[in-house]
């Protein structure tokens, strides 16, 4: 079975409050200024994994969903 994220990429659980997780809210504002920028989702998701920007600690490769 996949390991699914329990909350949204780029927020965090801090003392039991969700808050905004600043080095992944910079990436999720990077993905949506691409994609308005006409840059598709694979192409995106081919660049943050080719940068080394991880979407969960053991997972390195991002995909298009």
């Amino acid at each position: 079975m996949a390991i699914n994220r329990y909350i949204p990429y780029g927020y965090i659980v801090n003392q039991g409050q969700i808050k905004i997780n600043e080095n992944e809210a910079c990436i999720v504002r990077r993905i949506y200024s691409d994609y308005a920028a006409g840059q598709s989702y694979k192409k995106i998701a081919e660049m943050l994994t080719a940068e080394g920007i991880r979407y969960m600690p053991q997972k390195p490769v991002w995909n298009k969903n």
